[in-house]
């Protein structure tokens, strides 16, 4: 990791300004393909979030161990650091902060990680509502408009069947 990761992982916007005034890449990826901005929106530090952004941080890189944009890891994380500016937010306003500075940079609203046999092909949206918390970025994400009717990835999809729901009922 580098230095500006470091920074932005222990949400730190001091340091990750004075680190991106200085030159840091703020596109330069870990061995996981882990970004700033991917670690900005993990720690729920909108402050470097938003510097990460003005610097030109791609904002839909997807990160190759979690297979997550920056939108996704700021909608799924449950780890937020605790940083001194911003100590008194709680994690929703956070959370929020977050999603809505990625959103109004134009990430793809509707990506969803790849199903595999242990993670569910989830989108920003369907991260968002599986966790009472997160309701202020469900309202967020509807105003972009993420699409509401996006089935999960498969093999959890669902069924379009309408005969066979119909005989179910």
């Amino acid at each position: 990791m580098t230095p500006l990761m470091h920074a932005c992982d222990n949400a730190n916007p001091t340091c990750t300004q004075m680190l991106l005034a200085a030159g840091a890449s703020v596109n330069r990826t870990d061995c996981e393909h882990w970004a700033p901005l991917h670690l900005a929106c993990h720690a729920g530090d909108p402050q470097s979030v938003e510097l990460c952004l003005a610097a030109g941080a791609v904002v839909d890189l997807v990160c190759l161990s979690t297979q997550e944009t920056p939108l996704l890891t700021a909608c799924e994380s449950t780890e937020f650091i605790e940083p001194g500016p911003i100590a008194g937010q709680s994690t929703a306003t956070r959370r929020a902060a977050c999603v809505s500075l990625v959103i109004n940079a134009r990430a793809d609203l509707n990506y969803q990680r790849p199903s595999t046999k242990d993670r569910q092909g989830l989108s920003a949206l369907h991260s968002c509502c599986i966790f009472v918390d997160r309701l202020e970025c469900v309202k967020l994400l509807l105003s972009a408009k993420a699409d509401a009717n996006l089935p999960l990835g498969a093999p959890h999809g669902v069924c379009d069947d309408w005969d066979y729901l119909a005989k179910l009922t």
